[in-house]
């Protein structure tokens, strides 16, 4: 050991760098000089890259963090997600029983509470303040979804309209009343379009600059439950209850035109709860059949190219990525949200959160924390 500890700096470099991660955490209890070789980023750098959850290689995930972390930091913070090791904190709770929807960035957590949004600071720690920095207000009902855009956040509730609110001072921008016959069930915003779908089975694109003027109207097989704009704003997918026809369908955000429909043979009734595209071309779904689907829309679009089942057999109603490596789920009980790897087949880990058998309506995440809107409360994991 003597001999070996008498190496120069370069000569134990080129012999670290062939130990994997545990033997490299090993080394840094040895001695006070190991530890100082095996802190340096050259060593962690390529695996922070590969690291689940904190990797941070994609400007979304970047632009989500409110923190930076050093290389080796992100693997020993990835390694607390895949062990299981958190902290659980409060930080919401009331006593209505409500179907919350939550949006993140690097500097604000947005939360539906019943037919209002409140808007909370994103801190480093995690925590949020007892008041939020503004209320956005509008709806006479619960807010179904809402979306954010870098100048805009648009949601749309039971009440049948479509608000929009500045996201910088909270002012309205505007207000459709009676944009649907039903509930208007999902939204989405690209530029000065907005997309809308409700339960009255019909999907419209609104033309939002100036005063708000509906652009395009579809008529679908099943009340519409998802949409999600791609991020050229050339397509956006639809998903529909799937009880009526195929439930998931790609169309031209520009004309209306039906492309295409995204898969073959689905279960009567496998709605399609959640769409979330990573880039212009992949996107995921999810909802009542219990499966995560992962599509390609340049290749095959008559099969998911990847596709993951729940393991308890839930249906999945959320889900929230790194888009590299790294996705989450929420489940429909017992508030269950699981860890994935695109890499491999089968779920990284279970999170029980809130210790109640509320479904997870919503959740985000940055390298550090978890944040799952339940029932009841909004419950944040923070995992450094």
């Amino acid at each position: 050991m003597q001999l070996f500890s008498s190496l120069p700096d370069d000569v134990l470099y080129v012999i670290f760098t062939y130990c994997d991660e545990a033997t490299l955490r090993k080394l840094c209890q040895v001695c006070r000089r190991f530890r100082q070789l095996t802190s340096r980023d050259c060593f962690w750098f390529h695996r922070s890259r590969k690291c689940l959850a904190t990797n941070q290689v994609s400007d979304v995930m970047r632009n989500r963090s409110c923190c930076s972390m050093t290389a080796k930091e992100k693997c020993r913070v990835a390694l607390n997600w895949q062990r299981k090791r958190f902290t659980e904190a409060c930080l919401i709770q009331h006593r209505t029983n409500y179907m919350p929807w939550l949006q993140m960035n690097s500097e604000t957590l947005w939360v539906s509470q019943g037919n209002e949004i409140l808007v909370y600071k994103h801190q480093p720690s995690g925590q949020i303040r007892r008041r939020p920095l503004c209320i956005l207000r509008g709806h006479h009902e619960d807010i179904s979804r809402f979306a954010i855009s870098d100048e805009l956040v648009v949601s749309g509730g039971s009440d049948r309209s479509i608000l929009g609110w500045s996201t910088t001072t909270g002012r309205e921008e505007f207000n459709i009343r009676e944009a649907h016959e039903g509930n208007v069930n999902c939204v989405d915003v690209f530029n000065n379009f907005v997309v809308s779908g409700s339960r009255d089975r019909i999907v419209k694109v609104w033309n939002i600059n100036g005063y708000p003027e509906e652009r395009i109207r579809l008529t679908m097989e099943d009340k519409v439950l998802s949409v999600s704009v791609n991020q050229t704003g050339e397509v956006f997918v639809c998903g529909t209850a799937g009880c009526y026809g195929k439930p998931l369908v790609l169309q031209s955000l520009a004309t209306g035109q039906r492309i295409a429909h995204l898969g073959g043979c689905y279960k009567h009734g496998a709605g399609v709860l959640f769409c979330l595209y990573e880039n212009p071309h992949n996107l995921f779904t999810c909802g009542y059949d219990t499966y995560i689907r992962f599509w390609d829309t340049r290749t095959n679009l008559m099969s998911a190219r990847i596709s993951w089942e729940n393991p308890f057999d839930q249906a999945v109603y959320c889900l929230s990525s790194d888009h590299n490596m790294t996705f989450i789920s929420g489940s429909a009980g017992h508030g269950l949200v699981w860890l994935w790897d695109k890499r491999l087949t089968r779920a990284v880990q279970m999170y029980y959160v809130g210790k109640s058998n509320s479904p997870v309506y919503s959740l985000a995440f940055d390298p550090c924390h978890l944040y799952v809107a339940l029932d009841k409360t909004l419950q944040m994991l923070y995992f450094t």
